[in-house]
């Protein structure tokens, strides 16, 4: 961890309420951002709202919901948006399984 993610990590209360920063669709989508904002230092909570009958993924009835205290609002969402984009499959190389 940076000197940078510690400092931001250090600015969490326990007394500081919770906001909904971000509202995703997708799990693997969802727990990859809640493990960025952690790795970076920022606290945070993935909750899993979903309807238990199809269809699972209808407005608010499937999402995932990233949370964080309301002092690392700003910091968190900075993080988000400087996030680096997916891999691309020039990035994997030989890492494909190969098609035989």
């Amino acid at each position: 961890m940076t000197s940078d993610a510690a400092a931001v990590g250090s600015q969490s209360n326990a007394d500081d309420p919770w906001v909904v920063i971000q509202r995703i669709p997708d799990q693997f989508e969802a727990t990859l951002m809640e493990g960025y904002l952690r790795e970076a230092g920022i606290e945070c909570v993935l909750e899993t709202v979903f309807f238990s009958q199809e269809p699972t993924n209808f407005g608010l009835l499937g999402e995932y919901r990233l949370h964080v205290r309301k002092g690392q609002l700003e910091a968190a969402a900075r993080l988000l948006e400087e996030r680096p984009a997916g891999v691309d499959d020039a990035e994997l190389g030989d890492s494909q399984p190969s098609q035989e």
